[in-house]
């Protein structure tokens, strides 16, 4: 779902799907979080791998949530006011290879990594 035909989908995609996590837990009070499975396989860079603008609009999305987790732009005009904010959302996201991400997105206190090797 990191790729689309529609240039900017996938960014606006997580966007709104941060922005319901955040309302649920607002209106329901239970935790939520969201979740991206194999983001290396989506938004990663591999050896002669030409880059899309939904790759790096996707990057820069997540990027964006990180830094400013309480105000989410949904496109169009940005709102200053107190309805441009919302709730902090966890992100999780699972990698094979965080090697081939953008290095801006996994630097440390943008991103927390934690390495598993099942035995």
């Amino acid at each position: 779902e990191l790729e689309d035909p529609t240039a900017g989908e996938p960014g606006a995609m997580l966007r709104r799907r941060y922005l319901t996590a955040g309302k649920h837990m607002s209106t329901s009070g239970a935790p939520t979080c969201l979740i991206v499975n194999d983001v290396d396989a989506g938004v990663g860079r591999f050896k002669d791998d030409k880059a899309t603008v939904n790759n790096q609009i996707a990057q820069a999305t997540l990027m964006n949530l990180c830094d400013e987790p309480d105000r989410v732009s949904v496109g169009g005009e940005w709102r200053s006011d107190d309805r441009a904010t919302c709730r902090r959302v966890p992100i999780v996201v699972t990698a094979n290879d965080p090697s081939v991400l953008y290095a801006p997105l996994t630097r440390n206190g943008r991103t927390d990594l934690w390495m598993w090797e099942p035995t």
